[in-house]
């Protein structure tokens, strides 16, 4: 049985804290008042589908009825919910179901929204006066890249461009600063 992604990310907080704590580097006293009020940032929530065609069940484990088979590699998840091995997850449509974390990856991805225009534009620079590099269509999945304030870099096959994240699910907590 694997250690799930959110699990892995929890023991090297934990970690991190107890080095900081041995080496004096984690009260407010030593490293200053800064330093007292700062917090690590929680693990993305986010997740997306490792696998091709993977089994989305009524309840936690096996016994549990299959209730739809996602069949898009990369579709983006939120993780609401943990039981064992297993994590309770809502899709871009809102529906939530739970799936074994052996099929889940920690690789961020996105899904783009109905912008209204039944586009999303990227730019080559995180402003939207910048030049336009790409268009995706709603639903489309890209790889969150990087961040940089609200926007995101978002990349599939080979367009790559910057997208305003309220323009994408899944796009929130972004952790991955790119210069712009």
């Amino acid at each position: 049985m694997g250690v799930s992604p959110r699990a892995a990310a929890l023991a090297a907080l934990a970690l991190l804290v107890c080095f900081a704590a041995g080496n004096g580097l984690a009260t407010g006293a030593q490293a200053g008042p800064a330093a007292a009020h700062a917090a690590a940032p929680a693990p993305s929530p986010f997740v997306s589908l490792a696998g091709e065609s993977v089994n989305a069940r009524r309840g936690p484990g096996l016994e549990h009825r299959i209730e739809w088979t996602y069949q898009r590699r990369g579709l983006p998840l939120e993780v609401v919910g943990e039981s064992g091995n297993w994590r309770r997850v809502r899709d871009p449509d809102g529906a939530e179901t739970w799936i074994s974390a052996d099929f889940l990856s920690p690789t961020r991805t996105a899904y783009v929204l109905d912008s209204g225009l039944g586009t999303l534009t990227l730019r080559q620079r995180p402003e939207q006066t910048a030049r336009v590099a790409g268009y995706l269509g709603r639903g489309v999945v890209a790889r969150i890249e990087g961040c940089s304030g609200s926007w995101r870099l978002v990349a599939i096959d080979e367009v790559e461009g910057w997208a305003p994240a309220e323009a994408l699910w899944a796009a929130g907590g972004c952790a991955a600063q790119h210069p712009a």
